[in-house]
């Protein structure tokens, strides 16, 4: 009777074990679908942006799925902190128009020609990096993409096409200039910047 009931203790564990593997797994594999759901979006989105026509329903529902304030916040390092709400608020604005004007006819090149491949995941201090190829005939490009959240909340929080990591470039930009100038000066130049859609880019 004794050996009997240290083997029931012992099933019942193991099948403790096996239900949490079980839930786990499932659980990555939702968190895996939802974030890639979100740049299946995105790329049918930006795929869809024209040069020539009205691109507002694509902006707002692209903006749903990126997370402007964290790349913005991200892209200003410590000067973000010396910032008060109301230029923080701004500037996340002027941000987001200026990726919109300045990046998505680039994505929009990229993705819309282009068919996407998923690769490995990997995730460190609650950020997602999906590693995706675009591969247009005999070329291939390497898109990263970093996502925070799980499921359907999971949305954008930077974007490296080849090396180009777009969060860190604009940052060596943003920093300097909005030390060196203030912030009043800063965000003149982050709206010209983004005006100027034929000039070089902010990040170059």
């Amino acid at each position: 009777m004794k050996s009997k009931s240290i083997g029931v203790k012992n099933f019942q564990w193991l099948l403790l074990l096996f239900s949490a593997i079980i839930y786990c797994s499932g659980a990555g594999s939702a968190a895996t679908a939802g974030s890639n759901a979100t740049i299946d979006t995105l790329v049918k989105l930006l795929s869809q942006w024209s040069s020539s026509g009205n691109n507002q329903s694509i902006l707002t529902q692209a903006a749903q799925h990126i997370d402007y304030q964290a790349m913005g916040e991200e892209s200003l390092g410590a000067q973000w902190g010396k910032l008060s709400e109301a230029q923080r608020t701004e500037f996340v604005q002027g941000f987001k128009t200026l990726v919109e004007k300045r990046y998505y006819p680039r994505w929009h090149n990229i993705f819309s020609k282009s068919k996407l491949t998923y690769g490995k995941e990997s995730t460190a201090n609650g950020v997602t990096r999906i590693n995706t190829q675009m591969t247009l005939k005999d070329s291939v490009q390497e898109v990263d993409w970093d996502l925070k959240g799980t499921g359907a909340n999971a949305r954008v929080v930077n974007l490296t096409v080849g090396e180009k990591d777009l969060v860190v470039r604009a940052g060596r930009r943003f920093q300097k200039r909005l030390e060196k100038a203030g912030f009043p000066a800063f965000m003149t130049w982050i709206k010209k910047e983004a005006a100027n859609t034929g000039s070089a880019s902010a990040d170059e």
